[in-house]
């Protein structure tokens, strides 16, 4: 038999596994307790094998092996003279040995050792204050972080692992708190010119901005700009540092303050404000029963302008173009009922908004629902009082008291649902007109503000008709 094929059998119960051969056909075992180099005639087993185990790290020292193997030592290999190894009865390779990590300690690497941190019980103590207190900025518990980590574990890599930062910043703070301990782990002063504009100029621009241009003598303007703002400062603080066009802006923005900006805003003074809006919403909610609820209002000044030229539809790649010029047919006034639980919308085109059209208005609105009550919703509108001739009174006395009237609070017409329809017919409708308008005095006569999509089977009796409006 091969002397590469005759391999040491040691029981896995000796807590060893196998390793890669040697040169040669030898093998060697590492395990938990010795190294072994199992090997087969005497004549094979020298020091070159000794050797290359060396080379290759498989190596660790020892002091007892299984009796009948041969083992190392300082000196080499012994007892392979005296000592035969018992024949393999297979010849398959096994795999790769298994390195326990505490066999092998780390080896140091080249370089300068890098300097440790020893605290006192007074410094640790005031890192740790520095994590816990809120009354620290972020940047102080990190700097105070860094240097207890680093006590611990003196490796930049690794705090910087740990901490998530760059090992730039590790060994900035590291090397600062061993210059001057704690009293350098604060942020130094800025180097660089000393800035020009102090915190005194900067309020007296800022306060000039939430002014009004004519409270300095600005008569002209009504909103700021960059370089009024610059030169009205100027004007009235003339023993204060000139500031640049640049400057006034970055002051601006660094308090978010912009002057040329408007937002409208609106309060309705109404002592009853809370009382009328939760009366309105709950009839949106649900109309009492046997009832109905309308929101009425008026939209007046609409132009019936026509165009002098067609307009071109829409093809692929190119948008629809209308004309500039177009042609004045005069103005009309839409008086609309919207119901909120069904989306109806009962409305007359007049040529007037007066006390009188919108009695007649009511009229035909009392036709057109004969059997239930009304609640009506409309807004502060002078015809929509009693007026000296008391006409809401007389209407109701004409309809046996059926009508019921809810006003929205002063300044919150917005309450009022059929704004929610004016601007869908002002956004959808309105903007596209067609290029032939009929006559102004067909205006007058025209029943609803579009075509109905749907309309009741009694619109006669209604006196007009009755449109669904999809909101």
């Amino acid at each position: 038999m091969d002397a590469r094929h005759q391999w040491p059998e040691i029981s896995a119960s000796r807590g060893l596994t196998w390793g890669r051969p040697l040169s040669g056909g030898h093998s060697c075992v590492v395990g938990c307790r010795p190294f072994l180099a199992a090997a087969v005639p005497d004549a094979l087993i020298s020091h070159s094998i000794a050797g290359a185990c060396l080379s290759r790290g498989w190596c660790c020292p020892t002091t007892v092996a299984p009796q009948g193997y041969p083992y190392r030592t300082s000196c080499g290999f012994h007892g392979a003279e005296s000592r035969r190894a018992a024949p393999v009865r297979s010849t398959r390779f096994r795999p790769l040995p298994v390195f326990n990590d505490s066999l092998f300690p780390v080896r140091k690497l080249p370089g300068p050792k890098p300097p440790e941190i020893v605290l006192t019980e007074e410094e640790r103590g005031t890192l740790e204050h520095w994590l816990r207190a809120r009354s620290y900025t972020a940047e102080s518990a990190q700097r105070a972080r860094i240097i207890l980590y680093y006590t611990d574990n003196p490796c930049i890599s690794r705090v910087a692992r740990k901490l998530d930062l760059a090992e730039s910043t590790v060994r900035l703070w590291r090397d600062r708190f061993l210059t001057d301990r704690l009293e350098d782990l604060f942020s130094r002063p800025i180097p660089g010119r000393p800035p020009r504009i102090d915190a005194v100029t900067r309020c007296m621009l800022i306060a000039t901005a939430c002014g009004e241009p004519t409270d300095f003598g600005d008569c002209f303007r009504n909103t700021w700009t960059v370089d009024s703002l610059r030169d009205t400062f100027i004007a009235q603080h003339p023993e204060q540092e000139p500031v640049s066009r640049s400057s006034v802006q970055r002051i601006l923005e660094k308090v978010d303050l912009k002057p040329h900006r408007l937002r409208p805003w609106l309060h309705s003074p109404d002592s009853c404000f809370r009382i009328k809006v939760n009366d309105i919403c709950a009839l949106y909610q649900k109309a009492p029963d046997g009832s109905i609820v309308v929101c009425i209002d008026e939209k007046i000044g609409m132009q019936a302008l026509g165009r002098k030229h067609p307009t071109k539809p829409a093809v692929p790649g190119k948008a629809g173009r209308q004309e500039f010029e177009y042609i004045r047919h005069g103005t009309r006034s839409l008086i609309a009922a919207f119901n909120p639980h069904t989306g109806e919308v009962f409305a007359k085109v007049r040529a007037t908004r007066t006390a009188d059209d919108l009695v007649a208005f009511m009229e035909q609105l009392a036709i057109a629902y004969p059997d239930v009550h009304v609640h009506v919703v409309w807004d502060n509108l002078n015809i929509h009082h009693e007026g000296k001739d008391e006409r809401w009174s007389a209407f109701n006395a004409r309809h046996n008291g059926r009508f019921h009237f809810h006003y929205t609070p002063i300044h919150a017409s917005w309450v009022n649902q059929v704004e929610l329809f004016f601007g869908i017919l002002s956004k959808r409708v309105l903007p596209y007109r067609c290029a032939g308008c009929p006559d102004p005095g067909d205006l007058g006569r025209t029943e609803a503000a579009e075509p109905p999509r749907s309309v009741k089977p009694d619109d006669d009796k209604a006196g007009g008709p009755t449109t669904r409006y999809p909101l």
